[in-house]
């Protein structure tokens, strides 16, 4: 993971961690609810009409799904972070 990517720490307890480029919000992983155990992802930033999403039985198994999904787009659009970009 980049300076350029990041997650970034809710301010609520047990809340959502969003995933930043840079200073936008490209997805977000969530805590288990409802004692479900699972954690959820999601990338609304991937090149379609709809989010990318998913379910974990962990926070660093969702947060890797999650930028795996958003490393995919930049891929696929042919675009590299600032940090890989740099010599």
């Amino acid at each position: 993971m980049t300076d350029d990517i990041r997650f970034a720490a809710s301010p609520y307890p047990k809340g959502r961690q969003c995933l930043l480029c840079g200073e936008i919000a490209v997805g977000a992983v969530f805590p288990p609810a409802y004692d479900t155990g699972k954690w959820m992802w999601r990338i609304w930033l991937n090149g379609r009409n709809t989010p990318s999403e998913g379910e974990a039985k962990t926070e660093d198994a969702a947060k890797s799904a999650a930028l795996r999904a958003f490393n995919t787009f930049l891929a696929a659009a042919n675009l590299t972070t600032k940090t890989e970009a740099s010599p």
